[in-house]
């Protein structure tokens, strides 16, 4: 009875979604995606996502001009921070712990201090990752496939896929090994 109660509200909120949705969310299937959360697009800013993604309460998405692309059985969690200005894809399989946050883009700055514009970026997660708890990915990032990145870790740069990384206040990278 469990299985059908939970398929007819995938349905249901799939439904609902296509049918009262922005014509920049695109989605193929169904998933989950909790009344509060927040989907936002503005300036021509497009979400497309896969089957079986998961937002559940207090997920702040939200697309200004960029494209946002998220795989199937994506598994958001609760008050991550998702800002888009330029392109941010997320690969199938791909968990988040909560409280991540994900910017890609900086605002610019000088000597005379912070200005409103941004310097746009992008950032690509591959597929099978668990990013942990309280985890901040900055612009221009890239994470290979089947990484694992620690609690608290604030990432930029390229991380090879099948990597483990951890923080304690430098990176370390090193492969995952069979235990």
């Amino acid at each position: 009875m469990g299985r059908i109660k939970n398929a007819i509200s995938y349905a249901v909120k799939g439904l609902c979604l296509k049918l009262f949705s922005h014509k920049s969310i695109l989605f193929d299937g169904l998933g989950h995606f909790s009344c509060k959360a927040e989907l936002i697009t503005k300036n021509n800013g497009i979400i497309e996502m896969q089957d079986y993604v998961y937002i559940p309460d207090r997920a702040s998405i939200s697309v200004d001009g960029g494209t946002l692309k998220i795989g199937a059985h994506v598994g958001i969690n609760r008050d991550m921070v998702l800002r888009c200005h330029g392109r941010i894809e997320i690969g199938s399989g791909t968990l988040f712990g909560p409280c991540v946050c994900m910017f890609d883009h900086n605002h610019k700055f000088n000597t005379k201090g912070v200005s409103g514009d941004y310097s746009v970026g992008s950032i690509e997660i591959g597929e099978n990752c668990w990013i942990g708890a309280n985890v901040t990915i900055l612009k221009n990032t890239k994470i290979g496939d089947g990484c694992i990145i620690g609690a608290g870790c604030v990432v930029s740069g390229d991380i090879p896929a099948h990597s483990l990384v951890t923080s304690n206040r430098d990176l370390v990278i090193r492969p995952i090994e069979n235990r």
